[in-house]
């Protein structure tokens, strides 16, 4: 699926800053959104920044499963849509390996909506 929508955006030479008229060709907005991000890169830099903050607190205070859940699903509810949330949970995942927690720590990163949501996306 993935490369399916990179040839696309390629073919189409779409950006973040391709204006929405054009994005069109008999998609929904929440397709298009789903291709192209629509927050500029500077953006996505400064929260991968928080998450390898995030992932530093939980290490260094060893938060609880039930406080590590509830960061977990913060964090991957309010991106824009399933894939950026997902993209969100799978780099926390990343920091909190970088920060050598423990395999309880990373497992309850996942959040089984997000991961409804985006199957029922790449189907």
């Amino acid at each position: 699926m993935a490369k399916v929508a990179i040839d696309f955006i390629k073919y189409y030479k779409w950006t973040f800053e391709t204006p929405s008229s054009e994005l069109l060709l008999g998609l929904i907005k929440k397709q298009v959104e789903v291709l192209i991000p629509i927050w500029p890169t500077e953006k996505r830099e400064e929260d991968r920044d928080t998450v390898d903050k995030i992932a530093q607190k939980i290490v260094k205070n060893d938060y609880l499963s039930e406080k590590i859940k509830q960061i977990s699903y913060d964090l991957g509810s309010s991106a824009p849509n399933p894939v950026a949330g997902s993209s969100r949970l799978t780099l926390l995942q990343k920091k909190l390996w970088n920060c050598e927690a423990d395999h309880l720590k990373k497992e309850v990163t996942k959040i089984s909506h997000i991961t409804t949501e985006l199957n029922k996306i790449q189907a």
